[in-house]
């Protein structure tokens, strides 16, 4: 059995998997999003 998933904001260098008693455990970190919101300050 295999599944493939695309996780276009992960990190790839620090994906972990674990398996324990049978339960198989992935963590994936995301990477930061650069966002284009712009601050103005209110006078």
């Amino acid at each position: 059995m295999s599944r493939s998933i695309y996780l276009a904001d992960a990190k790839t260098e620090d994906i972990k998997a674990k398996l324990d008693t049978g339960v198989l455990s992935i963590n994936i970190p995301k990477v930061p999003s650069t966002s284009n919101a712009k601050k103005i300050d209110i006078e």
